[in-house]
């Protein structure tokens, strides 16, 4: 077992040791992506209408798209935060390949980046 024993222990570890990512972390790998794509990054009946909204967005994403943004960004913790992010992902292992209330903050904070960047992609590229 890791040297976290409690979820109040693995956020000490992580408030000491993580380095903020911003959106220019991500931006260029997002938009590349973009445009290879030529803005097809929906689901084709999502995008007949004509309309992408950034209230449902998210939700309409392709699987490829959905993978290249989560892939961006996960590589772009682990360049910041490779111990943060390697303590994690073994606490997930040691879980079983589950999520551990132990590493909720660093959850938290993946899915919060997530969906703060791709609300700044939509603001700068989609809009």
């Amino acid at each position: 077992m890791t040297e976290f024993a409690s979820k109040e222990e693995f956020e000490t570890f992580f408030k000491n040791n993580y380095k903020p990512l911003v959106y220019e972390d991500v931006k260029e790998e997002f938009e590349t992506f973009y445009k290879e794509q030529e803005g097809k990054i929906f689901h084709e009946d999502y995008e007949i209408n004509g309309s992408v909204s950034k209230d449902d967005f998210l939700n309409n994403l392709s699987k490829a798209a959905m993978f290249t943004f989560q892939d961006t960004l996960t590589e772009a913790f682990y360049e910041k935060n490779p111990d943060v992010y390697e303590t994690a992902f073994m606490i997930f292992e040691e879980n079983g390949g589950k999520h551990s209330a132990i590493t909720s903050i660093f959850d938290e904070t993946y899915r919060n980046l997530y969906q703060e960047f791709l609300n700044q992609f939509f603001d700068e590229m989609i809009a």
